[in-house]
């Protein structure tokens, strides 16, 4: 049986552009997409971290 990787939707509060952004992440825990997130926006605040639905379960 084979670890895979989940997707995770990342919402950054960029306070000095006051502007909101809302990536996904594909990453192993909600700790990666977090770091992930941290990369990518460096100054900004991450507000929340969601774990997005498997569309594959679904279908």
């Amino acid at each position: 049986m084979s670890v895979e990787n989940k997707f995770y939707s990342v919402e950054i509060l960029d306070s000095k552009r006051n502007v909101t952004y809302y990536r996904q992440y594909d990453a192993m825990t909600i700790e990666e997409a977090k770091q992930k997130a941290k990369v990518e926006f460096v100054d900004g605040t991450i507000t929340s971290v969601f774990l997005l639905k498997n569309d594959e379960e679904t279908q």
